[in-house]
């Protein structure tokens, strides 16, 4: 009864639009201040607001670029297109970008438009959390970047208020060679 109990209210949470009144009513007790299902509603929003913050988290420069209330819309959109499996919240953006790229607007023209620079810049974030984790030596990745959002994204990391970049294609390679890691424009190395 208990693993059945357990399940259900994992669910439950997990997936709130398909949690049925008649389980409410069977798992959950009432007390003298919330109904069973107002105390299970408070769990799911903090499970939810739990997620989305792991996502500001890792898409700081995102998250300033587009402001909090839009980041909100786009992050739970994500989290209800890709709901977190893994037992790291590390994990949680790993298909942030391509949530991005998938979802965007129909192109106006060939130039590069606002969504590419949202989308770069949550690759570059997403990159970069990665080699964050990975093994020191085993963390080189190289990104193709239709905006400079290395820089804006350090400006934001120093806790400055960056104006949005312009459109210059950049080679990106990002390493963590030793404790720290560096985001270098590739016409830089030459």
């Amino acid at each position: 009864m208990l693993e059945r109990t357990q399940t259900w209210l994992f669910d439950a949470i997990l997936e709130p639009r398909t949690t049925d009144k008649e389980g409410i009513d069977r798992y959950l007790i009432s007390s003298t201040t919330l109904s069973n299902s107002m105390g299970l509603s408070i769990y799911q929003h903090a499970y939810r607001s739990r997620l989305i913050e792991c996502l500001e988290q890792e898409f700081v420069a995102f998250k300033h670029l587009i402001g909090n209330d839009l980041f909100e819309r786009f992050a739970g959109e994500y989290i209800d297109a890709y709901p977190s499996t893994s037992h790291t919240l590390s994990d949680l953006g790993a298909h942030f970008p391509k949530f991005l790229h998938d979802t965007r607007p129909e192109r106006a023209s060939n130039e590069a438009d606002w969504s590419d620079l949202l989308i770069d810049l949550a690759t570059l974030e997403r990159i970069y959390a990665e080699v964050f984790d990975a093994l020191v030596g085993q963390t080189r990745q190289e990104l193709l970047c239709q905006y400079p959002v290395h820089e804006y994204l350090s400006d934001v990391r120093r806790g400055e208020d960056p104006d949005m970049p312009s459109a210059r294609s950049v080679r990106l390679i990002i390493d963590r060679p030793d404790l720290t890691v560096t985001i270098v424009e590739a016409s830089a190395l030459s």
